[in-house]
């Protein structure tokens, strides 16, 4: 009997493990390809490139606390919390960029947005591919 209740708590701490590393590689890769887009599209330095991780890294984990948050709220309050954070992560990214760079932000975020109107349009579901989040992270209709 003891034997099948230490089978079952190690078969449940090997679970909650398992689970808890693949939602942090799910983000780590989600940080790569935006670091990744990000780089190539707007040729940062390897500075910038670091500060731009940190921006994205804390973005991503008040945008998974604030979507708990608001979970029960109204979609209009959703709407607004979620604008609010997207602004503060574009105000940061805006301060880290260079003119130059700034230009291609933002034209990368307009190109964004119209793919993305076309994506819905053709019915496909946002968030479904790993693409489509990095072109949403660009997208500032989100916000």
């Amino acid at each position: 009997m003891k034997n099948i209740v230490k089978s079952i708590a190690v078969l449940l701490l090997f679970v909650s493990t398992s689970a808890t590393l693949f939602a942090q590689r799910q983000q780590g890769s989600k940080m790569e390809m935006v670091m990744s887009k990000l780089t190539e599209k707007l040729s940062l330095t390897p500075d910038q490139q670091s500060k731009v991780k940190a921006i994205f890294s804390t973005h991503f984990d008040q945008m998974k606390a604030l979507k708990e948050q608001v979970k029960n709220a109204s979609p209009e309050d959703k709407k607004t919390a979620l604008r609010a954070q997207w602004k503060k992560t574009d105000d940061a990214m805006l301060a880290v960029l260079d003119t130059t760079q700034k230009t291609k932000y933002q034209e990368a975020k307009k190109e964004m947005r119209k793919n993305r109107k076309t994506r819905n349009a053709e019915g496909r579901h946002k968030g479904k591919e790993a693409q489509q989040d990095v072109q949403e992270l660009l997208d500032d209709s989100a916000y």
